[in-house]
């Protein structure tokens, strides 16, 4: 097998689940006024990102001599990869109320969970073939499986507004989506008898490597309350930045090399097995605001 081309492979086997869908944005927009007692209730829920789909097992045997001539043109590619989680939906919320008697006020806006990253899987490959690259960036034989990333939590805004001649009470709640959780990178095994040669620079002999899916980030949220009254007003809010998902584990490298390994280029490793956890997500930050103004009596908190 003799390829020429800048990327392309001598043997290329690979399986990627799919990536799972974001979710629905919400929007809740509610107003009440009257005479006498005037009350507005409101939510929106953002729509949870869907699952990433697994990556299957990957299986190569490979007895061909395979050479390439082309920058990031690897001899011989297997690999395995978790689909990503979708996002979560946003959402928005905003609430008023205004009355001649008693006004209260209630809103919350949460933002939608991300979807979890898909496990990929076990990543197999038998060769006694020669493998031959001369571009940069192109390795002899790489074998990897990645896990998914999990989806980022959506963010949440809210706001609410209670205005009367008498007692306004407004109450409030933003949450910011979590993050989700990285897929397991699965088991990478690789026996070779292959002589590996790589000339180009960055070219590595042999790779194999298994990667967790990176944790999603949580959503950020932010959230304002407000309450006027002649007499009495009160006004409390929170405002909670979604949690950050976890980093997917990785799992058991297992390399046997009894061929010839030779790189000739700056910064090329004869060879690199590695097992490497994913990172966790970050945390969503958060906002809050409130104004109670009263003419005998004012809250505020948050």
């Amino acid at each position: 097998i003799l390829t020429h081309g800048a990327g392309a492979m001598g043997v290329f086997a690979q399986s990627v689940g799919g990536g799972g869908g974001n979710g629905g944005f919400a929007v809740a927009g509610n107003v009440s006024g009257s005479g006498g007692n005037a009350v507005a209730l409101g939510v929106a829920v953002g729509g949870t990102g869907g699952s990433g789909g697994i990556g299957g097992i990957v299986n190569v045997t490979n007895h061909a001599d395979v050479g390439t001539l082309g920058e990031g043109g690897h001899a011989l590619f297997a690999q395995s990869v978790g689909g990503g989680g979708g996002n979560g939906g946003w959402s928005g919320a905003i609430t008023v109320a205004g009355s001649a008697g008693t006004s209260p006020v209630a809103s919350a806006s949460i933002g939608g969970n991300g979807g979890s990253g898909a496990n990929s899987s076990k990543v197999t490959v038998i060769s006694d073939g020669t493998l031959i690259t001369e571009g940069d960036d192109a390795h002899g034989l790489f074998a990897q499986s990645v896990g998914g990333g999990g989806g980022n939590g959506g963010f949440a805004l809210n706001g609410s507004l209670a205005v009367s001649s008498n007692t306004s009470v407004s109450l409030g709640l933003a949450l910011g989506g979590s993050g989700a959780g990285g897929g397991v990178g699965g088991e990478v095994e690789v026996d070779s008898d292959s002589v590996i040669a790589t000339h180009g620079d960055y070219a590595h002999a042999m790779i194999a490597q298994s990667i967790g899916g990176g944790g999603g980030n949580g959503g950020w949220s932010g959230n304002i309350t407000g309450a006027l009254s002649s007499t009495t007003s009160v006004s409390l809010g929170a405002s909670i930045g979604g949690s950050a998902g976890d980093g997917g584990l990785s799992s058991l490298v297992k390399v046997t090399s009894d061929g010839q390994l030779t790189t000739d280029g700056n910064g090329s490793i004869g060879l690199l097995a590695q097992s490497i956890g994913g990172g966790g997500g970050n945390g969503g930050f958060a906002l809050q605001g409130g104004v109670a103004a009263g003419g005998t009596n004012s809250v505020s908190g948050g």
